[in-house]
Order: C-alpha cells, then sequence, then structure tokens
C-alpha cells in the first residue's frame, strides 16, 4: 500500500511519489511501530539511551523551581513554600517527586514525541504516555479543527491503548 513511513521513504528514494501527504502524516500511519523502536532503542542501545539521558540532565538539570513574584515577600514566601511542598509529591501514584516527573516527562518527549500531564480532581498529576493516546477514529488521539489545532484528546487505558493500537495499524 502507500501509507506509512517506510512505504514513503522507499517511494522517495525510488523517485516516485506515494502521495501528497506530510511526513507527519506517514508517520502517524506507522505511529505505534515508530514509538515501539524507539522504546527497544531506549531499553537496549546504550549509546541511545545515553544521549537521551544526556539531553535531560541539559533540559532538566536538578529541575525547575517556581519564583512568585507578586511585589509581597511574605506573600511570595507563602506561595513558595506551598508550591515546594506539593511538589516533594505531586503525582497521583505517590511515587514521584516534582523533579522526578520533570525528568519522566522529558525523557518520554525525547524518547517518543508525545505524552501528556493530566490534572486529577485531587491536585495531583497522572503522566500519560504516547500509548495512551489513542482513539479509534483518531489515531494520534487527537482531534483537531478545521486549523490542524488540537481541541480533544482522547486517552485510554494503557493495556487497553495498545491493543486498540494494534488493532487500529492491522485496518
Amino acid at each position: 500500500n502507500q501509507l506509512g513511513y517506510h512505504a514513503a521513504t522507499v517511494a522517495n528514494r525510488e523517485g516516485r511519489t506515494p502521495t501528497h501527504a506530510s511526513g507527519d502524516a506517514h508517520a502517524e500511519y506507522d505511529r505505534i511501530k515508530l514509538i515501539g523502536e524507539s522504546r527497544e532503542f531506549a531499553r537496549n542501545n546504550g549509546i541511545y539511551r545515553g544521549m537521551i539521558e544526556r539531553m535531560v540532565s541539559y533540559i532538566v538539570g536538578n529541575g525547575f523551581n517556581l519564583q512568585a513574584r507578586t511585589g509581597n515577600d511574605e506573600l511570595d514566601n507563602a506561595i513558595e513554600s506551598r508550591w515546594n511542598a506539593y511538589w516533594m509529591n505531586p503525582e497521583i501514584k505517590n511515587v514521584l517527586s516534582g523533579s522526578r516527573l520533570e525528568r519522566m516527562v522529558c525523557r518520554e518527549l525525547l524518547t517518543v514525541g508525545d505524552t501528556a500531564l493530566i490534572k486529577t480532581n485531587t491536585g495531583k498529576l497522572q503522566h500519560v504516555e504516547a500509548e495512551q493516546i489513542v482513539h479509534t477514529k483518531y489515531k494520534d488521539g487527537i482531534e483537531k479543527d478545521m486549523t490542524g489545532r488540537p481541541i480533544t484528546f482522547y486517552v485510554c487505558g494503557y493495556g487497553r491503548a495498545v491493543a486498540l493500537l494494534h488493532r487500529l495499524q492491522s485496518r
């Protein structure tokens, strides 16, 4: 068929034009394969993993801090103190500190190019991996308006999401 990143790459190399779709459109067709390959490299290729970790270290460093600048020093200190207390344990599973969550999000973006954080009703954050952003109608799990601006994100439980992605890929 003429869809998919690999098909487009081969066709371009052979001087054929598979479609007038963008590279992103072709990558979307093979999204689950590309995500899987990148995760496999991150797990089993020390050079790849090292590059990702070096970028995470450069981007996140020791983590980000909130600096309140209201003009009222007492209020600034109170805001910063509350933020620091929250950031010690901001995630829903009560496993990650804020700085570990920052590193996790950065690593996910560099490895697979997609991730999300959901603020729950409790105020805690839930990390969403790329494979969980999926929908039967929208392969990338994102409904967009006519200009391509995202308007709705669809998130699925991890096990169901991977099964759905495989089913969509086989269509």
